[in-house]
């Protein structure tokens, strides 16, 4: 599976002034296999470490310097690591000293290129953050990031059918228009995480396909359960749950009363910010102005959430892969809508790297699903989920602005 991601791993290698390198991302994204893949085709060695429930690796780490780390890891892959070995730190969230000794890599050994992941780095960060974590020392200033998310669809397309169907989303409408329709349904269907796209195209089997999504959504909420605060675990898996069935409502506004009934904002926040950490949801802020900067007039209770993989909210909508890939005019409009929303808005994470705004007019009878800032321009993005349809909140935009 090529990912784009690749091609940035490339031009860190050759860069003069290369810092390690964290890919952060949500879980089974793909991220240990770039970084093995990367290893095997652009060095002469891979010295791979994961560091999870791995104390005697963690503890290479405990205060030491660097040298003695370089001997640590250097003994325990059997051969000396060097400008020519890639240096893989795997789940480095595990490990607050691994994540410092980043810093001394780049200050005393930059001759050894490192790369590391951690899919619930932005856990970790974020606590030290808001809270202070004392253990941790984060080497701000000394590392490099990438953030890879599930496969996009140019991606999966490139997968499924090479670079050259790839290429022909530039042209739906030609020869190969049918054919990509066609990768188009079974996108929405099963999205674009790794395993979930593997077996779908090695077995064209939707029933297994789904169950791979849906022990991902399992491991998602083991996850929370195992990492969360106790406190927060009922409101996080209430916003988890709720999350499909909001956006598909009318005004796809997320409601805190509507996950826990009667509930305030400031009682489930702390459990929507782990979501948002964690990379499983993406949150889409309310402007009512395209003015520069994006969001200077944002209300900060007004908003939508969505899903990092659109196959993962079809699998928590409870739609079977059938409905999507051969009857889509079945669904109701609600649901057709969401899902469409929710490609639509992984695409444009995947191609800008953050999350487009919603625009909505004084009164809110007015509404453009996404502002997207590309430099000094505010592109406005009206999502439709069928054939025809109408253009009446685009309309009221454009004649505004």
């Amino acid at each position: 599976m090529e990912r784009d991601a690749y091609a940035a791993l490339v031009a860190w290698k050759n860069s003069p002034d290369r810092k390690p390198m964290v890919i952060r991302g949500v879980r089974q994204c793909g991220k240990t296999y770039l970084m093995k893949e990367f290893g095997r085709r652009e060095f002469d060695d891979c010295a791979y470490f994961n560091l999870e429930n791995d104390d005697a690796l963690q503890s290479v780490f405990r205060g030491r310097r660097i040298e003695q780390i370089i001997a640590g890891l250097s003994a325990i892959h059997g051969s000396p690591l060097g400008p020519r070995t890639l240096l893989v730190i795997d789940e480095i969230q595990f490990s607050a000293a691994a994540l410092t000794s980043l810093k001394y890599f780049y200050e005393s050994r930059p001759d050894i290129p490192v790369l590391c992941a951690g899919s619930l780095l932005g856990i970790k960060l974020s606590k030290n953050r808001r809270y202070g974590d004392a253990e941790l020392s984060f080497p701000v200033g000394k590392v490099s990031f990438i953030d890879l998310r599930p496969m996009t669809f140019g991606e999966f397309v490139r997968a499924r059918d090479g670079a050259l169907m790839a290429d022909a989303r530039r042209d739906p409408d030609g020869a190969m228009g049918q054919a990509l329709a066609e990768a188009m349904r079974e996108y929405l269907a099963f999205g674009g995480m790794p395993e979930a796209v593997e077996t779908w195209l090695s077995s064209r089997d939707a029933d297994r396909t789904d169950k791979v999504l849906r022990d991902l959504s399992e491991s998602y909420e083991m996850d929370y359960r195992r990492y969360a605060p106790p406190k927060d675990l009922e409101r996080i898996s209430a916003v988890w749950s709720s999350v499909p069935f909001q956006i598909a409502k009318d005004n796809k506004r997320f409601l805190f009363g509507h996950a826990v009934k009667g509930a305030r904002a400031k009682d489930l926040e702390d459990a929507l910010q782990w979501l948002l950490d964690a990379g499983f949801l993406h949150k889409v802020r309310l402007t009512h102005s395209p003015s520069l900067p994006l969001g200077s007039d944002e209300d900060g209770s007004k908003f939508r959430l969505y899903y990092s993989d659109v196959g993962m909210m079809r699998q928590r909508m409870g739609i079977p892969p059938a409905a999507v890939l051969t009857d889509i005019p079945r669904l109701s409009d609600e649901f057709r809508g969401a899902l469409a929303e929710n490609l639509v808005l992984t695409e444009l994470v995947a191609a800008a790297g953050k999350a487009p705004f919603y625009w909505q007019n004084a009164d809110g009878r007015a509404e453009v699903d996404f502002l997207l800032q590309e430099g000094a321009d505010v592109f406005p993005i009206e999502v439709k989920s069928g054939k025809v349809g109408r253009l009446q909140s685009l309309e009221v935009y454009m004649e505004r602005y």
